[in-house]
């Protein structure tokens, strides 16, 4: 289960970024939407179900999805695409002349088997 993910100096993200999974400590009025809406696990955050990322047009949400993806993909395929003479193609954030320099960062908290794991790189 996602609990979050934060992206930071990829792409049109300039600071880090997080989208959080965690549950706002609130009661909805009809408790059938929290129990179709809410998770509840022992011994960590209350998580929400899913999320909706919405904005303007331009504003960074599909960014936030290619961030996710180029994640996936980094962790799935770093063992046989990487190699110590190529390089890694993550798109820094290019309205900022230092950014370019900086690595990208990644990171993803989730449970796994009752277990909190977080895991991240800069690239």
């Amino acid at each position: 289960m996602l609990i979050e993910f934060t992206v930071g100096n990829y792409r049109s993200f300039s600071d880090p970024q997080t989208l959080s999974m965690v549950a706002a400590p609130l009661k909805a009025k009809d408790s059938s939407l929290d129990k179709n809406n809410v998770i509840h696990t022992a011994n960590n955050p209350d998580l929400l179900t899913s999320a909706v990322i919405y904005g303007a047009n331009a504003s960074g949400k599909s960014n936030l999805v290619e961030a996710f993806a180029f994640m996936k993909q980094f962790v799935i395929n770093s063992h046989k695409e990487t190699k110590a003479t190529g390089g890694i193609h993550a798109e820094p954030f290019r309205l900022n002349t230092d950014n370019v320099k900086q690595p990208s960062h990644f990171e993803i908290v989730f449970i796994e088997s009752g277990k909190r794991y977080r895991y991240g790189f800069a690239v």
